[in-house]
């Protein structure tokens, strides 16, 4: 006998909600249906529901989870400095929705003109250095779900900016730990 999604949300309630208004019994009906109620009626063999102690979890703390250096003072995006470059985001695009399961995504810029030898891309989350790398592909780590804003920056030798792109809003999506054990069912 399948039973419907909307049947298990009201079991599920009736369980968790049963003990604290009184007993739960379950019968079936002439039609074949299976009928939870707290008072079954005259004549019907009905069978006591014993409600077991809900289980609970802790919360799922993660690992190496970017995490801003201050929520409420956003650092200034450094402007370019010097030279006649232009850097951007090419992927992920800006306004996409990325599923970002581990908590990384590579981020692929594009830079015009192609720089000489010894310079960096600084990848900003939020603001924040998240990544440095001398090639056009960097892997940024410990993404949580929600939305981020991305930038680029082309570094010189020394460190200093030569060119620093345009923000691009990525939403970021992760499973839920609520859900990791879903595939078992």
């Amino acid at each position: 006998m399948k039973i419907t999604y909307s049947l298990w949300i009201y079991i599920f309630t009736m369980l968790v909600l049963a003990p604290l208004y009184a007993d739960v019994y379950r019968y079936v009906d002439k039609n074949g249906n299976i009928i939870f109620t707290d008072a079954p009626p005259e004549g019907v063999k009905a069978k006591k529901i014993q409600i077991k102690e809900p289980t609970t979890e802790s919360a799922y703390q993660l690992d190496n989870v970017y995490q801003n250096p201050s929520q409420t003072q956003k650092p200034a995006i450094e402007k370019p400095t010097v030279g006649n470059y232009s850097i951007s985001v090419s992927s992920p695009e800006n306004g996409t929705t990325v599923n970002a399961g581990g908590g990384s995504l590579n981020v692929v810029v594009s830079v015009q003109p192609a720089p000489k030898q010894g310079y960096k891309i600084k990848i900003l989350v939020d603001g924040y250095e998240a990544a440095v790398s001398d090639s056009p592909i960097a892997t940024v780590t410990g993404l949580n779900r929600g939305q981020h804003s991305f930038n680029a920056q082309l570094l010189a030798e020394d460190g200093s900016v030569l060119a620093t792109s345009h923000t691009s809003v990525v939403t970021i999506l992760r499973p839920s730990i609520i859900m990791r054990d879903r595939d078992k069912e």
